[in-house]
């Protein structure tokens, strides 16, 4: 093996290093952020890159054709560019291929473990499934109301009784394997236990271990509906998601919505206090009795809330009161 893959967590950041010696890409992560991006990943688009990709390697076997070799380098380059997990996928994938191009590819369905590949969505879709439904169980900020018990302490409880029960729900248990670590002094200055994986799916184990055993709590987000982990104040409700073409994030959008929901709650509601007003007045001038106001009263205030929850539009209600 010519290249070298490994990551580590130090002062709060993931780090990646990737590549072969002396050429290693680095990149570095806030904590969490690479098991945030590997619950967003989308099960349809991995599916068809991994189907074109078995398609070429069902031809390569007997055909030996340089063009169906790029085309399974081509769908290492995509995954890989989908989440940085996928890049160990890609440099294992990469060094194998260029060994086969010195044989004419001969030995391709031998030496290429194709079914990494083929069976990769849905590896990637169940193991999601099962993060998802764990950290539901145990650092859901909203789902855990008052329960006392650490992360752990759950956790513990969680996979004891689906055991236990013999659960259909055993398939929501995330299988914790064994991971090739080393406590090393790195560039940063001090030392940390570096993961140099076999596989993707050990550095899903290894980050989703890592908030686990350091109690990152996570929240859905309000805006896009997916899990983010709390970096700063317990009560954020928004992520930082890109999800604009200009760039805008979840909480940028989600402020901005709550702050036009408050403006419009306000002109919504001065409108009608300025017409309930006007009503009462009326008792006083003997056009109305307290119990017609009482019925338009009633109506006004449902009027209100379906204006401010979106039901009806603001000139819609403004021509109700003018009307009623």
């Amino acid at each position: 093996m010519s290249y070298i893959y490994r990551t580590y967590i130090a002062d709060g950041r993931e780090y990646f290093e990737s590549g072969k010696e002396g050429y290693l890409k680095k990149t570095d992560f806030p904590s969490s952020e690479s098991l945030m991006r590997f619950l967003d990943l989308d099960y349809k688009e991995l599916e068809q890159i991994c189907d074109s990709m078995e398609r070429a390697y069902q031809r390569l076997c007997p055909s030996h054709a340089v063009e169906d070799a790029n085309v399974i380098r081509k769908g290492l380059d995509a995954l890989a560019e989908k989440h940085i997990f996928f890049e160990l996928l890609r440099l294992d994938w990469a060094e194998k291929l260029e060994i086969l191009s010195e044989r004419g590819y001969e030995g391709a369905g031998t030496m290429l473990p194709h079914k990494r590949v083929s069976h990769l969505p849905t590896d990637v879709y169940m193991m999601a499934k099962q993060i998802r439904s764990i950290l539901q169980m145990t650092l859901d900020v909203d789902a855990g109301g008052k329960d006392p018990r650490s992360a752990s302490e759950k956790l513990a409880a969680y996979y004891r009784n689906t055991y236990r029960d013999n659960s259909p729900d055993r398939l929501s248990l995330f299988p914790f394997g064994e991971l090739t670590l080393r406590y090393e002094l790195t560039e940063h200055g001090s030392f940390s236990e570096v993961l140099y994986p076999k596989s993707y799916p050990e550095l899903v184990d290894y980050y989703f271990r890592q908030t686990l055993i350091n109690g990152q709590r996570w929240r859905i987000c309000k805006h896009c509906g997916r899990y983010f982990p709390i970096r700063g104040r317990i009560s954020a409700e928004y992520c930082d998601r890109v999800i604009t073409a200009a760039g805008g994030t979840c909480k940028e959008v989600g402020s901005t919505k709550v702050w036009e929901a408050k403006m419009k709650g306000e002109e919504v509601f001065t409108m009608y206090r300025r017409e309930y007003k006007r009503r009462n007045a009326w008792i006083r001038l003997g056009r109305w009795s307290q119990a017609e106001f009482a019925a338009w009263s009633t109506v006004a205030q449902k009027k209100r809330l379906d204006c401010e929850s979106g039901r009806i539009s603001e000139e819609e209600f403004s021509a109700w009161l003018k009307s009623s």
